[in-house]
């Protein structure tokens, strides 16, 4: 009787787990034939706009992380994390290539695996994981990558604090790139995340003289690895054609005077921009990148005939423009913002070979090249010196050499040798 019952009962058990196997099985394909029929009513969708609503972007980028499948994401494991970094979620791989795509393409060239997370749900078109090179990956998932073990984690942003959390025994870097107390959305918790950032790092990078000095009584071991250069990126080896939009502004002989980056009420120094523009009409101003807070407009409105706004370019096209510039600028307020940036492009802009005025930044006095100006009337007579300056080979190598020794992989060096430097000390340990 009891092995009777017993019989029954494993039978009940089998039964139920095959009903249960049947029902899930079921459920898997009808959620992915939902799956499915979306993807394709959102390609459909991408077809007939230029660019679809955030909303969609979101749905898209929901499906593509599998947060709507059964079962757990397809971890990767790699018992040689000590050669891999991982970069925690930054600006879109494809925007506006800034420090974070450059450290990864840099240390991807050194030999380290690189997976660079991304947020950029419309412009990076990844599912999961996207393989760019042999050992170069986006990926849109976190959780793909926390089961590999004593990976190096990158992080610029106090706010992905927490995820360190879900890593292997990983060994971080804190990028100290922003003075976060200025920032709007500051907060208790930004604000606790920095400082346990700062305290717990295995490294620590600070982008500028400013920010070292901020975090020296707690990191006196930091350093400072400034922002820099590729030099191939803006060596123009054959003839590009003239882009369009500049065409007759070459075609008129007029000097160029350019800038190009972000655009926004904060950064650019506006009013002094329009001065200097009315005082120099035989000269053509150029401002190239996005409306950032949506004040260009406004400015427009007020812009005399020889300043020229050509909106976004991707950084592969720069070298078609930056090859017809006179001069570079950099027409920047002074606030507690903008002290304590590291241009990007003003590295670049020594690449290019083309003298640079600058209002005063601090890091861009530190700089022989650059003419520094500190009002007004100063920017203009700069200006009319910079023309001048262009045709020099003195001054021509003494861009060369500032170009040089601040490339990325120079800074990458530096970067490399400290973490083979720790990795070595959490060997012996």
């Amino acid at each position: 009787m009891i092995k009777k019952f017993q019989l029954v009962l494993l039978f009940r058990d089998f039964e139920m787990k095959f009903l249960h196997s049947i029902i899930y099985i079921f459920v898997n394909i009808f959620l992915k034939c939902i799956v499915f029929k979306l993807n394709v009513c959102i390609l459909i969708i991408e077809k007939l706009s230029i660019r679809p609503p955030v909303l969609l972007q979101r749905l898209r980028y929901r499906l593509s992380n599998h947060h709507i499948q059964f079962g757990k994401p397809h971890y990767l494991e790699n018992s040689n994390g000590q050669n891999t970094f991982i970069m925690l979620p930054a600006i879109g791989w494809n925007d506006m290539v800034q420090r974070q795509q450059q450290f990864a393409k840099t240390l991807y060239s050194m030999g380290w695996t690189v997976y660079y997370l991304t947020k950029d749900i419309g412009g990076d078109e990844v599912r999961g994981l996207k393989k760019i090179k042999d050992n170069l990956f986006l990926c849109s998932d976190i959780r793909i990558l926390t089961k590999i073990e004593n990976a190096w984690i990158y992080m610029w942003w106090p706010e992905h604090f927490d995820d360190l959390k879900r890593f292997l025994s990983p060994k971080f870097i804190y990028d100290y790139a922003d003075n976060i107390e200025i920032l709007t959305h500051y907060d208790r918790r930004l604000r606790n995340n920095h400082f346990e950032a700062l305290k717990r790092a295995d490294l620590v990078f600070a982008t500028a003289d400013s920010l070292k000095e901020d975090i020296e009584k707690i990191r006196p071991d930091s350093l400072l690895i400034t922002n820099a250069v590729t030099i191939e990126d803006f060596l123009v080896l054959e003839k590009l054609p003239i882009p369009d939009d500049i065409a007759d502004i070459v075609k008129s002989g007029k000097p160029i005077i350019a800038y190009y980056g972000i655009i926004s009420e904060w950064k650019i120094n506006y009013k002094l921009l329009l001065n200097v523009a009315n005082k120099l009409n035989d000269f053509t101003f150029l401002l190239i990148g996005p409306d950032f807070d949506g004040s260009l407009n406004k400015f427009a409105s007020k812009a005399s005939s020889n300043i020229k706004i050509l909106g976004k370019k991707h950084y592969h096209e720069l070298p078609a423009y930056t090859r017809h510039f006179s001069l570079a600028m950099l027409p920047l307020n002074i606030n507690k913002k903008t002290i304590t940036i590291s241009p990007v492009k003003l590295f670049e802009y020594f690449a290019i070979g083309t003298p640079v005025v600058s209002t005063a930044i601090p890091e861009c006095k530190k700089y022989k090249s650059v003419l520094i100006a500190e009002n007004e009337t100063e920017f203009v007579n700069n200006i009319k010196k910079a023309i001048q300056l262009k045709d020099s080979l003195e001054f021509q190598n003494i861009l060369k050499t500032e170009a040089e020794n601040n490339t990325w992989r120079k800074r990458c060096e530096i970067v490399s040798k400290n973490m083979q430097r720790i990795n070595k000390q959490k060997l012996i340990k």
